[in-house]
């Protein structure tokens, strides 16, 4: 049980700084097409 906690914690890790990474590049294209 503890294991499978730990393996979907890591998913969300992951899964956090995709979207952090993609915030960062709409923001940046954003200020490119202004």
């Amino acid at each position: 049980m503890s294991t499978e906690i730990a393996r979907l914690k890591r998913q969300l890790a992951e899964r956090d700084e995709e979207l952090a990474i993609l915030q960062k590049a709409a923001t940046y294209f954003a200020k490119r097409l202004k």
